[in-house]
């Protein structure tokens, strides 16, 4: 999920307008996170988002998700994980009946059918472009989705630019995955950031263009004729 749902509404209710302005703004992170995690809004563990918020103080994020609970915000299920309640509900997409429902109902003073038919048209072709956008994520994204299902780590500010690198750079998928299997095989400890494989990706990448432009070079050359010339084709 790259986006949430941050109801206008919010600004009306008691609960979160009487919320101090250090846990007003948790609670919009914790939002995020629940966003990011995208699990019906399970949130991640109290460990990770300490690191993700870099906050230094246990005992302080956990007060924020204990006053949040109070007010009916959050909640903790037996198994001791933090969700946000009721966040499913509150994300689920709208349908396009909906959305041209609740246009017609903000319209309603509006007499002439024409506009009607006329603005619905629109609507529909926008629902189209936004679902069209929405299934075709950009470079970057995809290269976040993928560094982070294969190191199971959440971006951070410093990972952001050095995907950013890897996406100018032209890096697949291949080579995340290959840096990661080079430390399984040489019995390195297993990343702390996507950041930290930033050299082994770029090893990994350039592996693979020589590869590549090696093969490219040797087209259409026999085996026979590139072992005389001394290249090893096993």
């Amino acid at each position: 999920m790259y986006f949430i749902k941050l109801y206008h509404e919010v600004l009306d209710d008691p609960k979160m307008g009487k919320l101090p302005d250090w846990l007003y703004r948790r609670c919009i992170e914790f939002f995020l996170l629940a966003g990011r995690q995208d699990q019906d809004g399970l949130l991640p563990p109290v460990e990770d988002m300490l690191w993700t918020l870099h906050l230094p103080d246990e005992m302080k994020l956990r007060q924020a998700l204990q006053m949040l609970a109070e007010v009916g915000v959050t909640y903790c299920d037996d198994q001791g994980q933090w969700w946000i309640k009721n966040f499913a509900k509150r994300q689920a997409a709208s349908t396009s009946t909906e959305r041209v429902r609740q246009y017609r109902k903000r319209e309603r003073n509006v007499d002439e059918t024409k506009r009607f038919i006329d603005r619905d048209i629109e609507l529909d072709i926008d629902i189209d472009r936004e679902s069209e956008d929405a299934s075709v994520p950009d470079g970057f994204e995809k290269l976040r989705e993928l560094a982070e299902r294969l190191t199971g780590l959440m971006m951070t500010a410093t990972d952001s630019r050095t995907i950013k690198v890897w996406e100018q750079s032209g890096v697949v998928e291949g080579d995340i995955a290959g840096a990661l299997q080079w430390r399984k095989e040489n019995d390195k400890p297993p990343v702390r950031s996507i950041s930290q494989l930033a050299g082994g990706v770029e090893t990994e990448r350039a592996k693979r263009i020589q590869g590549e432009s090696a093969r490219k070079l040797t087209a259409g050359i026999s085996n026979q004729e590139l072992q005389a010339a001394g290249y090893d084709t096993r």
